[in-house]
């Protein structure tokens, strides 16, 4: 049995990517086993209790980081990973400060592993993790690319119990 993935994505910089990261792990775990915020969140409810509480019931994190993905700019020109109200920081910082969670950092389109002295403190737990890089193209081609094996292997971890010792 799969456990719980959470898509993690900032919406301008890699939309088009984790939709389709995610219709391809609905193939392999199934609709139900994903949390992708575009279609997962009920109208009404308060937003941030919402994620706060998807990301705990998650056994792994896959964390979408595009080429823009480190230095999105919020309306006042400030770096969003900065501010305490930026939602893809709360993410992965929740999920980062749980042991139980694998969380993956998947570069797409060229992108590389921003280095520690650019992330938040919060995130200094995702610096020794394996990453995992990915193109538009590579989606776009008919039989299953080897990334995607690579990630939905990532993500099957039915023998691990704490994916980060």
């Amino acid at each position: 049995m799969a456990g719980k993935i959470f898509i993690n994505y900032r919406r301008e910089d890699s939309i088009a990517i984790a939709g389709r990261l995610h219709d391809r792990l609905a193939e392999a775990f199934g609709r139900d086993n994903l949390f992708m915020d575009v279609d997962n969140i009920p109208v009404g409810i308060n937003f941030e209790e919402y994620l706060n509480n998807q990301v705990a019931q998650c056994d792994a994190m896959l964390s979408v980081i595009g080429p823009s993905w480190l230095n999105a700019k919020d309306e006042t020109n400030q770096r969003r990973l900065d501010k305490p109200d930026d939602f893809v920081s709360i993410e992965i910082a929740a999920a980062l400060a749980r042991s139980n969670i694998l969380v993956i950092p998947v570069l797409v389109d060229g992108t590389h592993m921003p280095k520690a002295s650019e992330l938040p403190a919060s995130f200094e737990a995702v610096r020794p993790s394996q990453c995992h890089s990915s193109t538009q193209h590579k989606f776009r081609q008919r039989r299953r690319p080897t990334d995607y094996k690579n990630a939905r292997s990532a993500c099957s971890w039915e023998t691990r119990t704490n994916p980060r010792t």
